[in-house]
């Protein structure tokens, strides 16, 4: 009982409280919005006052009200005059500030011109009322008038010190400016629109089916001369004011006026979408349009700010610029205009290098923050682009820019900064290939190319500087710790895979088929142009290999009904990739043991893995080709070395024995006689030589078999020893 009445209690000091807060917020917002109107009641209190019967005996007592009117109308014109003279102190400190343009908005605001007329009809009604009896009111009324007059002028006088106070907030000045360009934008397109409904309506039918009505506002627009120069200026005066504020090291003044900017753009754009005009060029590679009569000017300005920005190493700003444009390309990128055709976004190419311009002029000159924020807003440029909008608008322009910061970061050797650039470029690859963008496959073979270029460079910083196992340069396309590496690009594409019960004759894997040539052929190009040597870039692209084997084989576990006969095209995707491994090995003037024993392991691996899941058990031709390429890698070795340990080329052909093991498992002679045909000595080998290889491979077998034997080994898929243990 007592802890119910407890509860009780308890909850209704907390309703008390709760009332009383919200009584004191409430309050509060009352107060704020009745102080701007404070006099005034003060005055209706006191011209009330008036009306009691002693005042009023008082006032009857009265004769010179006539001083009192003449008094106070002298006091409302005194205001007057002061209140315009003295406000021309805050517009000359705007116009230092800012632009003249603040003296036009302050000549045209509507509120001054409230308050001057009513202060000016207060004054004269104040001198009429001074003549006695032309009202033909009683004092007492005309005396409680006056009063009401005095306060609130004296109102409006603390309201135009704070609308002309208001000049000096770069928010406020900035944002009526930009309205005031906004309004000019929407008047024009709504005249201009109601002069084209009526131009339409005297045409005849046969006229009006070949003529639409933004057609005739397009012709409209084309004879307007002033219009786009008026525009022009008043966005000069937002960037005038951007340029003022960055050489006094205001950002937030300078981040104001490159937003509204931005903004008037956009809406600019979206204005003029139904009625705009494409224009080939003289070289008819790109398209212009009339719009950029005020793009264009708007672009220039933000590139002067940005080189400012750039001079005076305000970083923030320039960051400002580049996430603008970001903006700005979005909106062409996504613009549905009646002037343009399906899946195009032809007003697109003159933002995006601009951008590009504002970007590496930055990089250049140190400003890292300002690349890499650059390539995440081109990133984001890509990643909201309309799934159909064709490559060569949006995509393909993109990954260009982004390499170019990538080649920056490199030449200038802040290896960190180029792998974040570059894993953007694969987080978009990522993106398109999870939305199946009807032109991946096209896309992916320009960025591959592109990161071809990319890879000598980083071979080159690995033998000045040391192989770091973290921050290894242009690694994130290779590093399986990476998610967005080209291994899980793989994996992700296996979503392309799709059977069309309608086309029966459709291989279901060509889509996926097409993203792996582009892949392979990508490492068979660098096998044969870069010699790798001891990278351990080398190591990773061997481990991304296995695990694109890895996605094949998981794919072959569970293949689509009825389409058996395309299982040999897949399996003859593996022996691509593996090319890789004997050309990489061949074209090496050195070569790291630890690499080459992990490719054998892995060929060995894949064999065994595909094998296992009777995939070979009648394809000996891919188990000859991959136990060549193991052959192939030892070969090489002795070449490079000239004078090898006989242990190390034993190893090598431990992963022939591996194979062998394993076929002796399986109970398959033809597989045993093939590996026993590969276990022969090479041609560059002396006999001596030879015996002391087999000797050796005979303590490496003893090794392995001890290995076998260990029970409590752990158990793991990732090697070849541990696949023939299981």
């Amino acid at each position: 009982m007592a802890t119910n009445l407890k509860i009780k209690v308890a909850n209704l000091i907390f309703k008390i409280l709760t009332w009383c807060m919200v009584s004191v917020i409430q309050l509060r917002k009352f107060g704020a919005h009745t102080s701007c109107y404070a006099i005034t009641i003060l005055g209706v209190i006191i011209a009330a006052g008036f009306f009691c019967p002693v005042v009023q005996g008082k006032i009857r007592e009265y004769k010179n009200f006539d001083t009192i009117f003449i008094a106070a109308g002298g006091l409302i014109g005194t205001m007057l005059a002061l209140v315009f003279s003295l406000s021309i102190i805050p517009i000359q400190r705007a116009v230092e500030s800012f632009t003249p343009s603040v003296t036009r908005l302050y000549r045209i605001d509507y509120v001054t011109q409230i308050i001057f007329i009513t202060l000016a009809l207060f004054c004269l009604f104040s001198f009429i009322m001074a003549v006695d009896g032309v009202l033909g009111l009683p004092d007492s009324i005309l005396l409680s008038l006056e009063m009401f007059f005095i306060a609130v002028s004296l109102d409006m006088l603390r309201w135009h010190h704070r609308r002309v106070t208001k000049l000096l907030e770069p928010s406020n000045a900035i944002h009526r400016l930009s309205e005031q360009i906004k309004k000019y934008i929407d008047k024009s397109q709504n005249r201009l629109a109601r002069l084209a409904k009526i131009q339409r309506f005297f045409l005849s039918a046969e006229q009006k089916t070949n003529q639409s009505q933004e057609q005739i506002e397009t012709a409209l627009y084309a004879v307007l001369p002033k219009y786009h120069i008026t525009v022009n200026t008043w966005i000069g005066e937002l960037a005038e004011i951007t340029q003022k504020a960055m050489s006094a090291g205001n950002i937030n003044t300078a981040s104001l006026a490159i937003s509204a900017i931005t903004k008037l753009a956009c809406h600019y754009i979206n204005c003029r979408k139904d009625n705009l005009i494409l224009i080939p060029t003289a070289d008819f590679m790109a398209t212009d349009s009339d719009i950029n009569k005020v793009l264009t000017p708007i672009y220039e300005h933000f590139k002067d700010i940005n080189r400012n920005a750039v001079a005076l190493k305000a970083e923030t700003t320039s960051i400002h610029v580049v996430r603008a444009m970001g903006e700005i390309i979005n909106c062409t990128t996504n613009l549905k205009a009646r002037a343009f055709r399906n899946n195009s976004a032809p007003i697109t190419y003159l933002p995006i290098g601009y951008l590009k311009e504002f970007i590496l002029i930055a990089q250049r000159n140190g400003l890292d923050d300002v690349a890499l924020e650059g390539s995440r807003e081109i990133l984001n440029i890509a990643i909201n682009a309309p799934d159909n909008v064709q490559i060569t608008a949006v995509h393909l322009p993109a990954i260009e820019n982004m390499y170019k910061i990538v080649l920056n970061f490199l030449i200038s050797n802040k290896i960190p900064l180029a792998n974040v650039t570059l894993n953007d470029i694969l987080t978009l690859l990522q993106h398109l290939s999870g939305r199946k963008h009807f032109q991946f496959v096209k896309i992916l073979q320009d960025t591959m190319e592109k990161i071809e270029t990319l890879v000598p460079f980083a071979i080159a910083h690995e033998k000045t500087f040391g192989s770091p196992f973290i921050g290894l340069p242009i690694a994130p396309p290779y590093d399986l710790s990476n998610s967005m590496s080209i291994g899980y690009l793989v994996e992700q594409a296996t979503s392309h895979i799709e059977r069309d019960k309608s086309k029966g004759w459709v291989n279901p894997y060509g889509q996926f088929m097409e993203i792996n040539e582009v892949i392979y052929r990508h490492f068979r190009n660098l096998a044969e142009k870069v010699d790798f040597g001891t990278s351990f870039l080398l190591w990773h692209i061997i481990q991304t290999i296995k695990h694109i084997a890895r996605v094949y084989l998981s794919i072959l576990q569970k293949p689509e009904p009825d389409n058996y006969e395309n299982i040999p095209k897949l399996i003859g995707q593996i022996l691509w990739y593996e090319a890789f491994f004997w050309v990489v090995f061949s074209k090496a003037t050195n070569i790291d043991k630890r690499h080459a024993d992990e490719a054998c392991d892995v060929l060995a691996w894949i064999v065994m893995s595909f094998y296992d899941n009777g995939h070979l058990d009648v394809d000996m031709e891919f188990v000859k080709t991959s136990t060549g390429n193991i052959v192939s890698i030892m070969n090489s070795y002795s070449k490079t070395c000239k004078d090898p340990n006989p242990y190390d080329v034993a190893d090598f052909l431990i992963s022939l024995w591996l194979i062998r093991l394993f076929a002796e498992a399986k109970k398959n002679t033809t597989l045993i006689k093939i590996i026993d045909e590969k276990i022969a000595k090479p041609k560059m080998f002396s006999d001596d030589k030879w015996r002391k290889v087999l000797e050796a491979f005979g303590v490496r077998k003893e090794q392995l078999n001890g290995r076998l034997s260990e029970s409590d080994r752990f158990y793991s898929e990732e090697d070849a020893t541990s696949l023939l243990q299981s």
